[in-house]
């Protein structure tokens, strides 16, 4: 069931890219008048709701937890970007983990291109690419497929069941397979305009839960370090530029340093 908060602005914000790590990277302008500054504290404290939506729960504001989940290993944090479970690889070449778009409820997808509308489709393909072209020594390859048959991973309305502080959910993998949904709130924050490169900043984060890696700022954000083993290769400090970052988004900012790291050392 959604939530939805009131809110109240005194003009329609207009707001510009002002760089990678800044909030205020938008070229759209929402459908209804709202204090900014309150949705990004709304979407970034609404870590401590649990919402029960069926057969699993959402948690930390974007992450689905079967409710048979049953696993509950506590581990030391150490290090600052972490993984619960890893999906299976070859030892040589890439495991192709394919995508498939549910347009069902979506608006149209027009042409890719400089004049591009903002669409969930090129944002779903543009996280692609940022993990295909832009991770050195990845031995997972993500392809778009046209027949939900073919899917591992397939990407879908919520239908109107996540809060309107949630813009996408995944969950972690089983059995060596990548967590086989993501939801997309297509009317997250009272159906604000999300620009291309928010929507493949989400897309690029919900992926990366599908095949295992928890949220980099766990611990300031006070979630629980239950299954969240640490990567070895990244150093014990927060890292305020990961895509992997909890209540960001409104972020569009690409990969950092240690994200690119996190994901070539687990993969």
């Amino acid at each position: 069931m959604k939530r939805f908060s009131t809110y109240l602005a005194l003009s329609i914000i207009l707001l510009s890219s002002c760089g990678d790590n800044d909030l205020e990277n938008f070229d759209g302008v929402s459908e209804f008048n709202f204090d900014i500054e309150q949705a990004k504290l709304d979407v970034q404290n609404s870590v401590n709701d649990k919402v029960d939506l069926g057969d699993y729960y959402l948690v930390e504001n974007d992450i689905m937890i079967p409710k048979n989940n049953r696993e509950n290993k506590e581990i030391h944090i150490g290090k600052r970007h972490f993984y619960t479970s890893a999906i299976s690889v070859p030892i040589f070449g890439k495991r192709v983990v394919n995508i498939y778009w549910d347009r069902t409820g979506f608006p149209p997808d027009g042409p890719f291109g400089p004049t591009t509308v903002n669409t969930w489709g090129h944002g779903i393909s543009n996280a692609i690419i940022a993990y295909n072209e832009r991770i050195r020594d990845f031995r997972i390859e993500f392809k778009q497929v046209y027949s939900q048959s073919l899917a591992d991973i397939t990407v879908k309305s919520d239908n109107g069941v996540l809060p309107n502080t949630t813009v996408a959910s995944a969950g972690f993998p089983s059995n060596g397979n990548p967590y086989p949904t993501i939801l997309i709130n297509l009317d997250f924050l009272n159906s604000f305009s999300l620009v291309q490169a928010q929507m493949r900043y989400n897309m690029m984060h919900e992926l990366g839960h599908c095949i295992g890696f928890r949220h980099t700022n766990l611990r300031i954000r006070g979630e629980t370090t239950s299954n969240a083993n640490p990567i070895s290769a990244t150093p014990n400090a927060e890292d305020p530029n990961s895509v992997f970052n909890g209540g960001t988004a409104l972020n569009s900012n690409d990969w950092s340093v240690f994200d690119k790291i996190a994901l070539e050392t687990l993969y």
